[in-house]
């Protein structure tokens, strides 16, 4: 399965920052985050619980259901390979694109302008960005692109669905991934604003490698510990 490179935080906390790591490497800062918060209650009922954490980052969610996982998580606004806002999806074999302002950002695979894969103003191909996004918008088919917006053909590889979007500061991106493993359970989200961290998880019995206690309340963890990721 597809696995992106996403964003990590600094080594004392543990969701998406602006330096890229593996997926394997966002999964252990999650468990860590989870292990490392004062869980006011968490509970089989619930379905997951509440706590508290550091402030930073300010905002991050991770959200899985059945094969489909989002992230979503804070970086410059205008920093990085993508321009200050963008859009863009894959399904199937279908891509667009959308990006403001004109041009986007370096490295990002869309040209100014194209009309059945003629482009104008395109990126040198060794200044592409080495993202699955930027590779898939250079390989593709352009049918059109005027400027901002765009669309054409791709490979109809996996990923089958691939979601990435940006507005200024906020970041979130979209893919497919296993429906169950022994890491991650079929649904979960796990969201954070400031110091305020939420967990919903299913099934929610606990002991998984996620950091999430089964049953805990007022920083205790009662019963269904999580358990402990070996690398």
């Amino acid at each position: 399965m597809y696995n992106p490179q996403l964003a990590a935080p600094p080594a004392h906390w543990g969701m998406p920052w602006p330096v890229p790591i593996c997926a394997q490497e966002r999964d252990v800062k999650i468990a860590e985050t989870n292990k490392g918060t004062f869980w006011l209650v968490t509970t089989p009922l619930l379905c997951g619980g509440c706590g508290v954490a550091p402030c930073r980052p300010l905002c991050a969610e991770d959200g899985k259901c059945c094969c489909v996982e989002n992230h979503c998580y804070t970086e410059d606004a205008c920093g990085g390979d993508s321009g200050c806002c963008y859009t863009f999806s894959k399904w199937c074999c279908c891509v667009s694109h959308g990006v403001f302002p004109p041009g986007g950002g370096k490295g990002d695979g869309a040209p100014m302008c194209a009309l059945c894969n003629v482009r104008c103003g395109d990126d040198d191909p060794s200044e592409v960005a080495q993202n699955p996004r930027a590779q898939t918008l250079k390989g593709a088919f352009l049918l059109y692109y005027c400027f901002c917006t765009g669309c054409g053909v791709g490979r109809c590889a996996d990923p089958l669905v691939m979601g990435s979007s940006k507005c200024c500061c906020v970041r979130s991106e979209t893919f497919t991934a296993e429906a169950c493993s022994e890491d991650k359970p079929c649904c979960f989200n796990y969201s954070k604003t400031c110091c305020c961290i939420g967990a919903e998880i299913f099934p929610c019995f606990g002991g998984r490698t996620d950091g999430l206690p089964g049953c805990a309340c007022c920083g205790q963890t009662l019963c269904l510990p999580p358990l402990d990721r070996h690398l």
